[in-house]
C-alpha cells in the first residue's frame, strides 16, 4: 500500500480514488510487455522476409524445372521451405497479437493500480494503512463504502398477517433514535417461506434518506397500511373504552353521556371506523372516559373537537 486518499467519514463520488498500490512492479511488467511485443514485431519482419525469399526461390526453380534445368527433389525442397515459412509467418504474427493483448494488459493494470470507489456515499470504514500488503482476495473489504441516501429496510412480520401485505404497498416507518420523523416507501419484497422456528415472513422496503438522518444498522419500526376505506365514520381511537370487553363510547345528549355500544372496522393511527353504534355529527366524549358511567353529565367545552366526522380510515398494522 503506498498511499490512501480517504478517511472514514469522508465523502467519496463514484469512480473516486480510495488508495493506490505500489507502482514498482506495475512499471516493471509494463516495460516487460512492451519489449515482449518489440521482440515479437521484429520476429514477424524476419518472418515475412523469409517467406518472400523462400517464395521467390521456389518460382524460380518451378520455371527452371519447366525446362527440365533442375531435379524435382530441388524443386519439392524449394516448396517444403516455402510452406514452412509460411507457417512461421502465421505464428509470428499469433505472438505479436499475444504480445500487444499482454501489453493492454499491463496498461490496464497499472491504471487498476489505484483502486476507485464503486458507489457514491462515504466511508463508513476504513481496514488498510500505507505501508501493508493488500492481497487480492482478502476476507476482509479494505474499505466499506455507504451509500445511505436511500436506506433497505428488512422486518419480519407474523405468519398470520402474512395475506395482508402485497408489493408496492404503502409503509411508514419511525426510529426511536430520530424522534418526530416519519418516513415512508413502499413493500420491494415479500418472501417466499415462513420461517420455521421464528414462524415469521421477511418484507423489504427502501425509504429516501436526503436529509441524511438515518443511519445503517439502526432500529425501525414499520408500519404497514394494509386496507383503505373512503366516507366512513370515524371517531378518535382515545374516545373508545372497554367495558366487559365490548368497545364504548359516550355520546353526549341532553348535557349527559350517554354509553353506546359500537363496532368497529379499520383503525388507523388515531382515528378508528365505526360501523354501527353512532353517526356523523354525534358528539363523543374524548377525555376522561374510563371514570365515565352511563347518563353522568357532563359539560362541553369544544363540541368541534369531539364530533364524529365521516372521512377515510385506514388500516395500519
Amino acid at each position: 500500500m503506498a498511499e490512501i486518499f480517504v478517511d472514514e467519514g469522508d465523502a467519496v463520488a463514484e469512480g473516486g480514488p480510495l488508495f493506490r498500490l505500489e507502482l514498482r512492479d506495475f512499471v516493471l511488467a509494463k516495460d516487460q510487455a512492451k519489449h515482449s511485443l518489440d521482440a515479437a514485431k521484429a520476429s514477424l519482419n524476419a518472418a515475412e522476409v523469409n517467406v518472400a525469399n523462400a517464395k521467390r526461390e521456389y518460382e524460380r526453380l518451378r520455371a527452371l524445372r519447366a525446362n527440365n534445368a533442375v531435379s524435382q527433389q530441388k524443386l519439392d525442397a524449394a516448396s517444403d521451405a516455402y510452406k514452412t515459412s509460411e507457417a512461421a509467418l502465421r505464428i509470428a504474427t499469433a505472438s505479436v497479437d499475444v504480445a500487444r493483448d499482454a501489453l493492454e494488459m499491463a496498461k490496464h493494470n497499472f491504471l487498476e493500480s489505484t483502486v476507485r470507489s464503486p458507489i457514491s456515499g462515504h466511508v463508513a470504514t476504513k481496514n488498510i494503512n500505507v505501508g501493508e500488503v493488500v492481497a487480492p482476495i482478502s476476507p476482509v473489504p479494505c474499505f466499506y463504502i455507504v451509500d445511505d441516501t436511500v436506506c433497505k429496510v428488512e422486518a419480519q412480520l407474523p405468519d398470520t398477517k402474512q395475506s395482508s401485505v402485497r408489493m408496492s404497498q404503502e409503509v411508514r416507518m419511525t426510529v426511536d433514535g430520530v424522534p418526530g420523523n416519519e418516513w415512508r416507501g413502499r413493500i420491494t419484497y415479500v418472501g417466499d417461506i415462513i420461517d420455521p422456528l421464528s414462524r415469521t415472513l421477511t418484507v423489504r422496503t427502501r425509504v429516501e434518506n436526503r436529509e441524511m438522518l438515518l443511519r445503517p444498522g439502526a432500529l425501525a419500526r414499520l408500519k404497514i397500511l394494509s386496507d383503505e376505506r373512503k366516507n366512513v365514520t370515524t371517531a378518535p381511537i382515545r374516545s373508545i373504552v372497554r367495558r366487559n370487553g365490548e368497545p364504548i363510547v359516550f355520546v353526549v345528549e341532553s348535557g349527559a353521556a350517554l354509553a353506546r355500544r359500537v363496532e368497529l372496522g379499520l383503525a388507523g393511527e388515531d382515528n378508528v371506523e365505526i360501523t354501527h353504534g353512532v353517526r356523523p355529527g354525534d358528539l363523543v366524549v374524548i377525555d376522561g372516559t374510563e371514570s365515565l358511567e352511563n347518563g353522568i353529565a357532563v359539560e362541553i367545552i369544544n363540541p368541534d373537537e369531539v364530533k364524529l366526522n365521516d372521512e377515510p380510515a385506514g388500516a395500519v398494522r
